[in-house]
This record gives structure tokens, sequence and C-alpha cells, in this order.
């Protein structure tokens, strides 16, 4: 999804959230979508919050150490190790608990571990910032890209009083959105095989 199909999504969002539709004047949604530009990372942190992206970083064993420990710095948009494998050179992947957290993004492994130690990693999004352009894709998990335009059609009304009860309308719309997604198992994806009949 793009930063504009975002906002036009949103303002889609906001219309079908009202009776007859919400009459917008030039003027209105010209200050909506400013309004949308400025609103649009903070939408992306919240999916992404609620749908991490992982990601995998490698890290060589190196026998030739001078110390029994190496020091493991993760990449600056990496945030939390959630496991850890060693993978051997015969092709296995084991999980492993020989590591140790020394501080935010810094841990140490034993130097010879056997093989490579793949971190997964909760990844942080790239925010497209109020001044990206248009066609900027949003680093968000596809699946979950369609709750970027009702949170940002909630957060885009939050701070009127005359357009609270809407704000929160969308919000536990989001918010219900979100959860469904959440505890969707794939075998609910599964069609219906049979029908019961008397």
């Amino acid at each position: 999804m793009t930063k504009e199909q975002a906002k036009a999504a949103a303002l889609r969002w906001l219309d079908e959230a009202t009776s007859g539709g919400l009459a917008l004047g030039r003027e209105t949604t010209a200050d909506l979508e400013d309004r949308m530009d400025h609103l649009l990372d903070g939408a992306v942190a919240a999916v992404c919050g609620r749908f991490p992206h992982y990601a995998e970083f490698l890290q060589q064993p190196q026998p030739e150490a001078e110390t029994a420990y190496l020091r493991v710095v993760l990449p600056e948009d990496r945030q939390t190790v959630t496991q850890v494998r060693l993978c051997t050179p015969d092709g296995c992947s084991l999980p492993f608990s020989g590591y140790r957290r020394v501080s935010r993004g810094v841990y140490t492994v034993p130097a010879d571990a056997g093989g490579v130690l793949a971190f997964t990693c909760i990844r942080l999004p790239q925010l497209p910032g109020a001044g990206a352009a248009a066609k900027t894709e949003l680093d968000v998990p596809a699946d979950a890209a369609v709750l970027v335009p009702l949170r940002l059609a909630a957060d885009v009304l939050t701070g009127a009083d005359e357009t609270a009860a809407l704000a929160t309308y969308l919000a536990a719309r989001y918010n219900d959105m979100a959860a469904a997604l959440a505890r969707r198992p794939e075998a609910d994806c599964a069609a219906v095989e049979c029908v019961y009949t008397q």
C-alpha cells in the first residue's frame, strides 16, 4: 500500500462512517490530507506494533577469536530478539540458548558455537515522514496494511469535540479489526467441505 492509497482509503473510511456520507468540501479535504501527512508515521508505527516485521541476522562463528565470547551488535533497525537458532554445517537448525543480552541491541555468544547463529528479531518499520512522495510504499506487513487507513482516519479526527464520537467509533472499529486479524488462524480460511442436512 502506498501513502496515496492509504490517504484515499482513510477518506473513504471517514465517508462510510457517517450516515449519508461526510460532505467534505475541497478545502476541508485538503486540510484533512495535510493532517494525514503528519499522522501517517504514527498509524504505521501503531499497526507495526501489533503486527511486527520479523528479520533474521546471521552471526558467523569465529573459532580463531582471542576471547571465549563474541560481542554481537544488532543492526539499528532491529529491536527485540525473539529467537536464536544454531545452523550447523550439516543443515540442521536447532534452538540455541547460549547467548546473553548485555545491553540494548548488544549480545554475547560463544566464539565457537559450532555453526552460524541466526538471530530472529523484530524489525522496526521505515516511517515515510510527512514529506514523502505520494507513491512511497508503506513498510507494513501485507496482511495488516488494510488497518493503516482505518487508524489514520481515527487519528485525523481525534482532538475536536464535534468529531469525538466519530473518532471513537473508528478507533473501536480499528481495534475490532486488528483483534480479528491477530487471532485469525490459517485453518479458518479453509473452504467448507460439507453441509449437514436432515
